[in-house]
């Protein structure tokens, strides 16, 4: 079956679809003729997209949900409250907190709806440090994961334990990596990847926190969109699929810096790593045999990628 027929022609509502990843994803299905209802509260994401129905919601309260959801043939949870890893050291009970109802009220309401297809978002930060280099679907969520991130990886394993426990006709998990491109944030929460860009292009010397030999696997928006949806149309009841490049983009982020440096025209500008901060793993990367199983791949180069995101922040910061 091609994915576009699987969504063509449905209803689907996107939860966090204002969002810098939501917002993408809105755009392909509503390319692929999907009648798309946007759930944001607007707290981050901005994004309204031209043919999708928005409406302000908090999706941490039941109501709203099962209002909204009464008529969907699947819903994309992608509602979050995010964050680079320097704010997330600090503020574990903040991001506990603040997640944990987005991860659950959804589910508690297609369950009530008996919504035929669901998405919940997860991440590659519910793997413990000894089980994600590479990390595996099926080690399930052995250990502690990271301190760095421990708040908001709990609240996302409590959101897939809510999946594996629901009456559900069809749901699935995703996990996704280190997720960058157009549209990302570009704020004092940002993450790796636009928080050097900014820095970067903005700033007379490039201060850089964390390990300068840790290494990540970052994996381009269009991607995770497309890994989304054929997780959802092609994956198999109450699994859990990483989504990343399967250790093809895997970079230190000295080098990281160093790239971006390069693609931004400004290779010889001055950078200062502040180690002091910490940063979470050494090495952080998904096996993603599941997902190639299902007929997707992460296409996209990093340095393609890079490019195409310096250059939307050049047109968008002016």
């Amino acid at each position: 079956m091609a994915i576009e027929e699987f969504y063509s022609g449905k209803n689907v509502v996107v939860t966090g679809g204002a969002g810098f990843v939501g917002g993408t994803l809105v755009e392909r299905l509503l390319g692929m003729g999907a009648k798309v209802i946007v759930l944001d509260n607007l707290a981050r994401g901005q994004r309204k997209i031209e043919g999708a129905h928005f409406y302000p919601s908090d999706v941490a309260l039941l109501d709203g949900n099962r209002f909204w959801f009464k008529e969907a043939f699947a819903v994309f949870n992608l509602a979050a409250s995010v964050a680079g890893v320097l704010h997330n050291m600090s503020h574990h009970l903040e991001m506990y907190s603040e997640n944990l109802g987005l991860q659950l009220t959804p589910v508690i309401a297609a369950e009530m709806l008996q919504v035929p297809h669901f998405l919940q978002v997860s991440s590659v930060c519910v793997y413990s440090p000894e089980l994600n280099h590479p990390a595996y679907e099926k080690s399930g969520l052995l250990g502690e994961p990271h301190f760095a991130n421990a708040g908001y990886a709990e609240s996302k394993r409590d959101g897939e334990r809510a999946i594996l426990w629901a009456d559900l006709p069809h749901a699935v998990i995703v996990r996704p990596s280190n997720i960058y491109g157009p549209h990302d944030y570009f704020d004092e929460r940002s993450h790796v990847i636009p928080a050097i860009i900014k820095k970067v292009l903005d700033d007379d010397v490039i201060i850089a926190y964390g390990n300068t030999q840790a290494v990540r696997e970052f994996i381009y928006v269009d991607d995770i969109v497309e890994g989304m949806l054929h997780a959802l149309a092609l994956g198999k009841h109450k699994n859990a699929y990483n989504l990343g490049t399967h250790g093809g983009t895997r970079i230190t982020i000295a080098n990281l810096v160093d790239v971006i440096k390069s693609l931004a025209g400004v290779p010889e500008k001055e950078v200062v790593f502040d180690t002091s901060a910490g940063g979470g793993d050494i090495d952080r990367f998904s096996s993603c045999a599941r997902m190639h199983d299902l007929g997707w791949r992460a296409s996209t180069r990093l340095e393609d990628g890079l490019l195409k995101t310096i250059e939307w922040y050049k047109d968008a910061r002016v």
